[in-house]
């Protein structure tokens, strides 16, 4: 959404991939060759491959040598030549890379499943109504969230209805089965928060335990 607002407005955003240990760029996007919502192709002379668990991995000349002095950690990202990047993703038809989420931050359902909880909080941020929002569930049979609503007036059938909105098109594992609207915002002072705004899981489920545990409150 943000993406297309820009285009719309005249202003393009070229979306690009990489990580240090890929020196450091994968894949870009080009004013010729783009796709909303892809962080573009891989560049000339650079492999990419999705894993059966939907790790983006890529080989290479652009790939690491390894970590200085550290060959433990180099096995462990490379293998074979391919560079495990610890990202999950999808390539399209035409060769386009979408980023999907983090591969250690992955939540398996007590039925085997897996869930990207990144991509099911986008999904629920991206709601004018919703502010925040922390998907939890590892081991559970289903998804539990942590939502700070816009308005501290929206009622709980309303922040109900607007999830089931949200995740309209989202597969079984991806609905939410219980939510809790929490009182305050994620806070980087109290370590909820990077700089960058990104969610420290293991904080909130520390901080929000009892939300958590009470589940249908």
């Amino acid at each position: 959404d943000v993406e297309l607002w820009f285009a719309e407005s005249g202003l393009p955003v070229l979306a690009g991939y990489g990580l240090t240990e890929a020196s450091p760029v994968i894949s870009m996007s080009t004013q010729a060759n783009r796709r909303l919502g892809s962080v573009g192709q891989p560049i000339p002379d650079i492999e990419v491959r999705i894993a059966e668990d939907g790790e983006v991995l890529t080989r290479g000349p652009h790939v690491m040598q390894g970590y200085w002095h550290n060959a433990a950690a180099t096995d462990e990202v490379i293998r074979d030549g391919w560079l495990h990047t610890g990202d999950l993703g999808e390539l399209d038809a035409d060769g386009f890379l979408s980023i999907k989420g983090r591969k250690k931050e992955l939540i398996v359902l007590s039925t085997g499943k897996k869930v990207s909880p990144t991509r099911v909080e986008n999904l629920l941020t991206a709601s004018p109504l919703i502010d925040q929002a922390a998907v939890f569930g590892e081991g559970k049979s289903g998804l539990l969230a942590l939502i700070r609503a816009k308005n501290e007036d929206t009622s709980r059938a309303v922040v109900a209805d607007e999830i089931n909105r949200c995740l309209a098109a989202a597969s079984h594992e991806e609905q939410i089965h219980r939510f809790v609207i929490i009182d305050r915002p994620f806070s980087i002072e109290l370590g909820e928060l990077t700089p960058k705004m990104s969610l420290c899981r293991e904080m909130i489920a520390r901080n929000f335990a009892d939300e958590l545990n009470a589940g249908n409150k």
